[in-house]
C-alpha cells in the first residue's frame, strides 16, 4: 500500500467512526436511542426526599408540651404523687418544657414561671386561712408559664429549622506544610 492510499484509508476510517449517523433529510438530527438501550439497565429509582435530618416539627413540639401538661393534671387527679408535694411541684415545673426539650432548648423561662407560681401558690395556701393574693398571683404565674411553652415551643421549632449550624474539629495546613488543629464552622443563620 502506498503512503497516500494508507493516509486516505486512515482518514476515511476516522471520518466514518466520528461522524453522526446519516439522516435522510439534511438538517434533521439523527434519532437518539433511549439511555436504557445505550448504557445498560436504567438507574434505580431514588425515593422521594425525606425531611432533612434534624428538622423539627412545630406540631410535635406543641403536642409534647400539651401532653406533658395534661399528663401532669391527670396524674395529680389520680393521686400518682402520693401526697408528695415536692414531686408534684417539681413535675409541674418541668413537664410542660417537653416541647422545648424536643427542639434542643432548656425551657428555663417557662420552668421558672411555673416554679415561682407554684411556690407562691403553696405559700398562699400554707397560711392556714389562705392568702388570696398569693394564691391568685401564683396561679397566674403558673398558667403564664404553661401558656408560654404551649405557644413558644412550636415557634422555637420553626426558628431551629431556620438556624442550622455545625462546628467540627479539623486539620488545617500551615504555610510550612504541617498540620495544625482547627475548627470548621458552617451554617445558616
Amino acid at each position: 500500500m502506498r503512503p497516500s492510499t494508507a493516509l486516505v484509508a486512515l482518514l476515511a476510517t476516522a471520518i466514518l467512526t466520528a461522524a453522526p449517523a446519516a439522516s435522510a433529510q439534511p438538517g434533521v438530527a439523527a434519532p437518539i436511542a433511549p439511555p436504557s438501550s445505550v448504557e445498560g439497565p436504567p438507574p434505580p429509582r431514588t425515593p422521594l426526599p425525606k425531611a432533612r435530618p434534624g428538622a423539627y416539627r412545630p406540631a410535635a413540639a406543641f403536642f409534647l408540651t400539651l401532653g406533658a401538661t395534661t399528663g401532669w393534671i391527670a396524674a395529680a387527679e389520680n393521686g400518682a404523687f402520693g401526697g408528695n408535694r415536692a414531686v408534684a411541684v417539681a413535675t409541674l415545673a418541668v413537664a410542660p418544657a417537653a416541647g422545648r426539650w424536643y427542639v434542643g432548648q432548656l425551657g428555663v423561662i417557662g420552668m421558672g414561671l411555673r416554679a415561682g407560681g407554684t411556690l407562691l401558690f403553696i405559700a398562699g395556701v400554707e397560711h392556714g386561712e389562705g392568702d388570696g393574693t398569693k394564691i391568685l398571683a401564683g396561679g397566674a404565674l403558673l398558667l403564664t408559664g404553661v401558656f408560654y411553652d404551649l405557644v413558644g415551643a412550636p415557634a422555637a421549632a420553626m426558628r431551629q429549622n431556620q438556624r442550622r449550624w455545625a462546628a467540627t474539629p479539623t486539620a488545617l495546613a500551615s504555610p510550612r506544610g504541617t498540620l495544625t488543629p482547627g475548627l470548621a464552622v458552617a451554617g445558616a443563620f
